[in-house]
Order: C-alpha cells, then sequence, then structure tokens
C-alpha cells in the first residue's frame, strides 16, 4: 500500500488491478480481496464492492484476511454462511443426491464448506476430523491420511 501512502491513487489502482488479473494465484482470493481493499481505500466503494464479491467466489480460506471484512465490503450479511450450513445438513445432502450429484462429489464439497466456514467460525483443528472423513467417503483415503497426519 505504498502507493497510497504517496498520494499515487492511479498506480495503487493499476497495482491491484495487476495482482488480480494475473494468472500466479488461480482460484484463490487475496489477489480480489486486496483489490477491494485498495478501491475502498480510494473511494471506489461500488468497484470495491464488485472485487469483493468475485473475492467471496473463491474458498474463503483463501482470502488471506477475515471473511467479515471482505463480506462487508461485499455487503453481504449472513446469507452465505446460512446456505453453507443448509447444504450440510441431511435434507441438503438428499437434495444433491436427487438432483443426481454423486456422493463422492456430495462429499468433496461438504469439505469445501468446512473449509469455508472453519476460516470464518472456527479453527482447522477443529474440522480437520470431518475434513478427513469427508475425503474418506469421497474415496481419498491418502488425502483423508495426510490431513489426520499429525507430527
Amino acid at each position: 500500500m505504498l502507493h497510497l501512502q504517496k498520494g499515487d491513487h492511479i498506480s495503487a489502482l493499476v497495482t491491484g488491478e495487476f495482482y488480480a488479473k494475473q494468472k500466479h494465484f488461480p482460484g484463490f482470493a487475496r489477489p480480489f480481496a486486496f483489490n477491494a481493499e485498495v478501491m475502498l481505500k480510494i473511494g471506489r466503494k461500488l468497484e470495491a464492492k464488485d472485487a469483493a464479491r468475485g473475492a467471496l467466489k473463491s474458498p474463503w480460506w483463501t482470502l488471506g484476511c477475515r471473511y467479515q471484512d471482505v463480506a462487508r465490503i461485499a455487503q453481504w450479511e449472513d446469507e452465505q454462511i446460512e446456505y453453507i450450513n443448509e447444504k450440510m445438513t441431511v435434507e441438503g445432502r438428499q437434495e444433491d443426491l436427487n438432483k443426481g450429484k454423486e456422493p463422492a462429489q456430495i462429499a468433496l464439497d461438504e469439505a469445501a464448506f468446512l473449509l469455508d466456514l472453519a476460516s470464518v467460525e472456527g479453527t482447522w483443528d477443529e474440522t480437520a476430523e470431518q475434513v478427513a472423513e469427508c475425503y474418506k467417503q469421497a474415496g481419498l483415503h491418502d488425502v483423508a491420511r495426510f490431513i489426520q497426519y499429525r507430527d
């Protein structure tokens, strides 16, 4: 944020866009969250909101900052967290099965949801066993053992 400290808003915007547009971090939310923070500091609230929403489409554990900070910029309430919690119920799993989703994919989706929720309201240690179980259900036993490994 050196550009902002110097008052050079154009360079700050270029840096934020460059970081977000490059393919160096595919699937990671941090470049978009950073860009949203830059835009917000410059006063471009609508663009910051769009960038923050883009960041929240990636796994939340890749934000590199607190979920709540990015959700505030995106003007999201708790509906996304509620959606994830609903998807992880027995009814949510059954709905996915009824739509034709494979059980292994449902388990992988649940693992991703657990990781997102851990980044919002929990810790890795509280979630690791559940994530490992999801990978077992998906038939990825080596990944499950890796997750369960403790030094």
